[in-house]
């Protein structure tokens, strides 16, 4: 383990220790648009500082909805988040499927159903919502209001981050078209981490067929390694024929994790995406945002 691994780990240590005494003061104004994220039990804790970053740049405050997966329980969730200041709307996978339904969202019932990863295309690509949706993943750290950096009122269609790698499922891509496949792979990729959505938008006709070819392909309830993927694709191939990135100098994945320093000083970055590899750099720069 490198030195600067180390003290992102014990600056993680230092952080939890004080989360107790946390309290997050969100904007009193209502902003017009709705936020979501997945939470399970490991990621409450991380959730809980990316919201506080977001607090302390947003002048007005979105409907937060967290979606869980089954190690935590709504109330759970809602009682975390509340002693700390955010109080959070909760669904659960069978309320997401409930929405589908009542949608006539057949085919995202059955993405939701099969693949976990499914379940979040689903409740952010079949819920109809009358004002932009904008997911983030529990490992994003805010610098600036997403509403104005990311210009949410004026997204018109999907708005997607960008990558550093093309982290795409190999068995979906077989499946491609040759021409899908070309426009999938040009640069740059994008990320299923952080992405926007105007309402009533929907997933490409395109995306939607490649969806269905892969269900009838699998039982219900498969689920592997590398699902994610497979939404991260279907994601990649919509933000290509319908949408736009992000790019990468305003909002990176994965950004560098090789240094003591925060990775956003002097950077005019409106958020970072702590994927995987870089996780660590996502408590060097909390600590460095929030302490």
């Amino acid at each position: 383990m490198t030195i600067p691994h180390r003290t992102a780990d014990f600056l993680r240590y230092f952080l939890e220790r004080r989360l107790p005494r946390l309290r997050v003061a969100p904007p009193a104004e209502a902003a017009p648009y709705i936020y979501r994220t997945l939470v399970c039990e490991t990621n409450l804790k991380m959730g809980l500082l990316s919201l506080a970053s977001l607090a302390a740049c947003a002048k007005r405050w979105p409907k937060i909805e967290m979606c869980v997966d089954e190690s935590v329980s709504p109330d759970e969730v809602k009682r975390f988040y509340g002693v700390h200041g955010v109080p959070v709307d909760v669904w659960t996978p069978a309320d997401v499927i409930g929405r589908m339904n009542a949608n006539g969202e057949a085919l995202l019932r059955r993405f939701a159903e099969t693949f976990f990863w499914g379940r979040k295309t689903a409740w952010t690509f079949g819920m109809n919502e009358s004002v932009p949706i904008l997911y983030a993943d529990l490992d994003i750290l805010w610098f600036q209001d997403p509403w104005q950096g990311l210009d949410l009122q004026g997204v018109d269609s999907l708005l997607a981050a960008e990558d550093r790698y093309f982290s795409y499922n190999k068995e979906l891509m077989t499946i491609l078209s040759p021409e899908h496949l070309k426009l999938l792979l040009s640069p740059p990729p994008h990320c299923a981490g952080l992405y926007a959505v105007a309402p009533g938008f929907k997933l490409p006709d395109e995306v939607l067929q490649y969806i269905s070819t892969r269900l009838d392909a699998v039982s219900p309830g498969y689920y592997y390694e590398d699902c994610s993927a497979i939404e991260q694709t279907c994601l990649g191939l919509a933000t290509k024929l319908k949408g736009r990135g992000i790019p990468y100098d305003s909002v990176p994945t994965c950004p560098d994790d090789s240094t003591f320093l925060p990775s956003y000083h002097h950077r005019n970055w409106v958020a970072a995406h702590y994927a995987g590899p870089t996780r660590r750099q996502f408590w060097r720069d909390a600590w460095s945002l929030l302490k």
